[in-house]
């Protein structure tokens, strides 16, 4: 199974997604120091990590044009700082917001699913016409922005599009729930969102159930191409 990892920080997603089988083709990260942290678990010879052919870039400037069809699962963490609790909360205005960087992907590539986390402050009322812009925009992924066309007024017609309730081209099943990976009681790397969306195939709701049970594993990420 052929997968590509965005935002992949110190590789933790990415972990995860190998053991339950999965193959990156890429695996994209910014920050020098956790792709440092990637580049010394590979020449540790890490399990899963070793031969991942990682990019240490700019996730705007990576060309999905060098990876070939047929890709399975696209995974990642776009960057929380935006919506988390601490900060500014400037949100889409923040140049740290890659989530159009997550949808282009999805455009691009087509997977047969895909997975995106965040942290729980991208739910606040605050950000609630955004993150509901961003799952429209998961959702039917080549309905794109017009030019000059202002982000509130792009949401507008993907809401006219989805209550039609008669899609065409591609278009996702998107589910989102909350639940904390690791252990901390407050938010931060380890206490955030999930979410996750389906193709609209019916034999792929599994994958759904399993991997937002509440005992995840890497069963739930494999079990959707069985």
């Amino acid at each position: 199974m052929r997968s590509v990892e965005l935002f992949a920080g110190a590789g933790g997603l990415g972990i995860g997604a190998s053991r339950a089988g999965f193959k990156p083709e890429a695996v994209v990260e910014w920050d020098r120091w956790c792709a440092d942290t990637i580049r010394e678990n590979a020449t540790r010879d890490l399990e899963h990590v070793a031969h991942w052919p990682l990019t240490h870039g700019d996730v705007r400037d990576f060309d999905y044009s060098q990876i070939s069809d047929g890709v399975d699962l696209v995974s990642g963490g776009p960057p929380c700082q935006p919506f988390s609790l601490g900060g500014k909360h400037r949100g889409k205005d923040d140049a740290r917001d890659m989530f159009p960087e997550a949808v282009r992907a999805v455009r691009e590539l087509r997977p047969k699913a895909f997975m995106f986390e965040n942290v729980k402050g991208l739910t606040r009322s605050t950000f609630a016409s955004y993150l509901e812009y961003v799952r429209l925009q998961l959702t039917y992924p080549e309905l794109v922005a017009k030019k000059d066309e202002e982000w509130e007024d792009h949401l507008g017609r993907l809401e006219k599009y989805h209550l039609r309730g008669k899609p065409t081209g591609l278009h996702y099943r998107l589910v989102m729930r909350p639940g904390s990976i690791g252990s901390r009681g407050h938010e931060g790397p380890a206490s955030r969102q999930v979410r996750v969306s389906c193709p609209c195939r019916g034999q792929l709701t599994s994958f759904a159930r399993g991997l937002l049970s509440r005992s995840p594993g890497p069963w739930g990420l494999s079990k959707l191409f069985q």
